[in-house]
């Protein structure tokens, strides 16, 4: 899709960012940023059910505008949808991609390529995945939250996940 610079601006905006190149360290403020200012929720969508009978993800005008004026978010399919497209307007590689919990498809999350590097980055899970989480594992990956644990297994041998993926 292509979005007015405008929305990416208020993107921007929301987040209290500015332009920047992609980098690590650029991405890893959006991810912060974005986590801290736009909740995992789905109260926006029950909402926008009653309110406009939408059952789909917002049109971008429409989940910016939640977030400004109600301090909504969404569920991992408009949070990671439109994080996809505000990292495409800054220049990342980035790909959009169905991940499976108990079942195929069920989240989406986006896969981002630095420097021949994949990072995982959600910002539509709850879960404190603060930092893009990296792909080309060598040992395991683990971030701990309170009395929450996540772990990274690496694939051996490591394949692009590319490759692999169903991304849309």
């Amino acid at each position: 899709m292509n979005y007015k610079d405008s929305l990416f601006d208020t993107y921007l905006g929301i987040l209290c960012l500015k332009k920047s190149d992609p980098t690590l360290e650029s991405l890893t403020q959006i991810i912060r940023a974005h986590l801290s200012r736009i909740p995992f929720e789905n109260i926006s969508k029950l909402y926008r059910m009653k309110k406009y009978s939408l059952k789909a993800v917002p049109d971008f005008e429409l989940y910016l505008d939640g977030i400004s004026r109600y301090h909504f978010g969404g569920t991992c399919y408009a949070n990671n949808y439109y994080l996809n497209q505000l990292l495409i307007n800054l220049g990342y590689e980035v790909r959009l991609c169905g991940a499976d919990m108990n079942n195929p498809d069920v989240h989406v999350i986006n896969i981002v390529t630095l420097n021949d590097r994949e990072y995982l980055v959600d910002v539509g899970y709850a879960a404190p995945f603060l930092n893009p989480v990296p792909l080309y594992l060598d040992d395991s990956y683990e971030i701990v939250h309170g009395a929450d644990r996540y772990m990274f297994y690496p694939s051996f041998p490591y394949h692009n996940i590319s490759s692999q993926s169903q991304c849309k």
